[in-house]
């Protein structure tokens, strides 16, 4: 019987034990590379969210639709060559190119929709 407490102790100490380790742990570079991109992407994901729901209700006239067509192609193919750099690079952050990319295209739809971002 005190062997099965023992044992039942000792299982239920390892799990808490084993996460306090991963927990402290600092992510590596490369995390952070992954991680400044991916807050850039969900900012302006939200963003174009708010757009396609103001495209469908009519609010954007097709001339400011292409101009963002536009902003967002170019947004897309920066977004692509970052990730491309950080997977070579561990250093890498979010390039001030893709940022400024990045604001322009979120100013954009702010200004079209009547919707706050």
């Amino acid at each position: 019987m005190k062997r099965l407490r023992l044992a039942l102790l000792c299982a239920a100490c390892l799990p808490p034990a084993a996460s306090f380790t991963a927990c402290t742990t600092a992510p590596t570079e490369r995390v952070v590379a992954y991680r400044s991109l991916a807050s850039v992407a969900y900012s302006v994901d939200a963003a174009m969210k708010v757009y396609a729901r103001a495209v469908v209700a009519g609010e954007v006239d097709e001339a400011s639709q292409q101009r963002v067509r536009a902003l967002h192609e170019r947004y897309r193919n920066a977004l692509e060559a970052a990730v491309r750099l950080a997977s070579l690079d561990d250093s890498a952050l979010a390039p001030q190119e893709l940022a400024s990319l990045a604001a322009e295209l979120t100013t954009l739809i702010a200004a079209l929709t009547t919707h706050p971002l």
